[in-house]
């Protein structure tokens, strides 16, 4: 398990890959010549690897755009890998306990320098 609100590594991604597909040959630094461009055309096996790891469809991965765009999806992507499992673990708490994480986010946000949830650093209209 990766912590909280830290990105996973390209060799941590590579790893856990490998595990649930032993067959697969990926290292983390194939992985960050793909999303930096240095690589392209991974198999499809690869591909299938990813997609169910970040639990989207292959086709999120393949779709045709320029390569700012798939960038930009990649990194998306890692960053809602670390949302979807904090979503899973709050799925079934009762709202006290919702209104007791969201309480800590804040504070963290604050602790971190973050603008409140929902604003934007860019427009200070917004806090």
């Amino acid at each position: 398990m990766f912590p909280a609100g830290r990105p996973r590594t390209n060799n941590a991604i590579a790893a856990e890959l490998r595990e649930r597909n032993p067959a697969l040959r990926v290292s983390g630094g194939y992985l960050s010549a793909l999303r930096n461009g240095g690589r392209a055309n991974p198999s499809i096996e690869l591909l299938r690897a990813l997609a169910a790891y970040f639990e989207v469809p292959v086709d999120h991965l393949t779709a045709p755009g320029t390569d700012d765009e798939a960038a930009l999806a990649a990194e998306l992507v890692m960053r809602e890998a670390g949302i979807r499992a904090l979503a899973l673990r709050a799925e079934g708490l009762g709202e006290a306990s919702l209104a007791s994480i969201v309480a800590i986010i804040d504070n963290a946000r604050k602790l971190e320098g973050l603008p409140a949830a929902g604003h934007s650093a860019q427009n200070p209209a917004d806090e």
